[in-house]
């Protein structure tokens, strides 16, 4: 996953940077984080693509970014404050910063906005996803060969695409395995 975000931030931010060559200034990146950057998990690896975004464009990018953005409200204002300070790419790093980015990029039409694992764009927004369902769908073969009644449970947190990407992957597995399995 890190080398997917890494790869994929590069690319548009040097993208991005493209469209500003022609004025010489930097381009300013900014990324919104759910959580804390030293947690070691998804803010933590979204962050470690940010600090390559930074070692691979050296000074021809300005980096910024806000930790623990609650969605809702907060992250309206995240996205706006960051907006209003020149950054010409914003990443919200979260399925629930999926509207208030719709939102907050109807406002500025001239920022470029990523939002991970969502499923709604404009001329502004785009979206990023890693290929979890990759390990989602072996995790399923290992399931289906290691279970005696071929049933295994699969836990999920919110039926969001993502999720139920990773719900499908790890049953399309697991059938190719054991076309009976279930879950």
């Amino acid at each position: 996953m890190k080398k997917l975000l890494i790869a994929l931030m590069t690319t548009t931010a040097a993208l991005s940077l493209a469209a500003t060559a022609e004025a010489q200034e930097k381009l300013k990146a900014c990324w919104v984080y759910t959580g804390p950057i030293g947690d070691f998990g998804y803010s933590y690896q979204h962050d470690q693509g940010r600090l390559e975004v930074e070692k691979a464009l050296g000074d021809k990018v300005e980096t910024a970014y806000l930790e623990n953005v609650s969605e809702g409200p907060d992250a309206d204002r995240a996205f706006e404050r960051l907006a209003r300070e020149g950054c010409k790419i914003i990443f919200g790093t979260s399925f629930g910063f999926m509207d208030p980015e719709v939102k907050v990029a109807k406002k500025f039409p001239k920022v470029m906005f990523e939002h991970a694992t969502g499923y709604k764009t404009a001329d502004n927004l785009g979206i990023y996803n890693a290929r979890f369902y990759e390990g989602r769908y072996v995790l399923g073969q290992i399931a289906a060969k290691e279970s005696k009644a071929g049933v295994a449970g699969y836990i999920v947190s919110f039926p969001i695409p993502e999720v139920v990407m990773g719900i499908n992957s790890f049953m399309l597995g697991a059938q190719s395995i054991n076309p009976n399995f279930k879950a």
